[in-house]
């Protein structure tokens, strides 16, 4: 189906209400689901703070010129790993739910193994692009004291990183959902032309939800401390459990609802059905 002449609305309000009772129907299989990059971010922080507390340095983190070393890259690269993992469960998790069908963790976390690769490919390579403008700009002043001709220089290289990330922002859901790796970027310039825009203001949208939950997540455990008379383990459980809540929430809300701005601009563009799209899992 082509694109009409007049913009079919995104729909961002219902894709913000979406995403929210789907984490509510889902919430103990996201629990389940959110281990693995907590596990992975908790490691990475644990193996970090138990070098330094064992009297050692930042030298492997930092080289010898003061920048990352290999060190840095390894531990990114897991947590990385671990979110893309993370992403194409979730993407699942949401249409599954969507459809009003009961999502089984077995075949979703299976499906998640194979993409695994493709998937964090093409999020390492959405995030070279969106970085270099910013980064190649920041680096060509180093040397320059002129703000008045670098500040509006490097504005406006982060607005075009913006608009870069908004033109790729469909690009993951594609290499899920359609097997294109290659095709991708393609795709999700395809998808969100004439959108970009749009996108944009739901990704704020969701992220003031996000930013709202990570407020209230990290404000339960202050009160329970103060309140409650806790100590040792109980008290560790009273203060994690809600900032892993809070985790599950900041990552899996905005992802959700890309999973399902996806699935509009599909509809929008090409008149496919949440069915036929998530006939791929099938």
């Amino acid at each position: 189906m082509s694109e009409s002449s007049v913009k079919l609305p995104l729909q961002v309000g219902q894709i913000i209400s979406e995403s929210f009772q789907i984490l509510r129907r889902q919430f103990w299989r996201l629990i389940v689901l959110s281990l693995l990059p907590v596990l992975v971010i908790g490691a990475a922080i644990g193996a970090l703070s138990f070098s330094l507390a064992s009297g050692g340095d930042l030298q492997s983190i930092l080289d010898d010129e003061g920048t990352v070393g290999p060190a840095f890259f390894l531990i990114y690269g897991f947590v990385m790993i671990a979110f893309a993992f993370y992403f194409v469960t979730l993407i699942q998790l949401a249409y599954e739910s969507k459809l009003e069908r009961s999502p089984h963790l077995g075949p979703i976390l299976m499906r998640a193994l194979l993409k695994l690769v493709p998937v964090t490919v093409t999020a390492v390579v959405i995030m070279v692009l969106a970085s270099l403008p910013p980064i190649a700009v920041a680096l060509a002043l180093a040397d320059t004291l002129s703000v008045s001709l670098g500040g509006p220089l490097l504005l406006g290289t982060m607005l075009f990183s913006l608009w870069i990330y908004l033109a790729l922002s469909m690009a993951v859901p594609a290499v899920i959902l359609e097997k294109s790796l290659f095709g991708a970027l393609r795709r999700s310039l395809f998808l969100t032309k004439g959108y970009r825009w749009r996108i944009f203001g739901a990704v704020i949208c969701t992220l003031l939800g996000t930013w709202l939950i990570s407020m209230i997540s990290s404000v339960i455990p202050m009160v329970l401390v103060g309140v409650l008379p806790l100590q040792g383990e109980i008290l560790g459980l009273f203060v994690f459990v809600p900032v892993f809540v809070g985790i599950m929430f900041a990552y899996g809300f905005p992802n959700i609802a890309l999973a399902l701005i996806y699935a509009r601009l599909r509809e929008i563009k090409e008149g496919a059905s949440l069915q036929d799209i998530a006939a791929v899992f099938d």
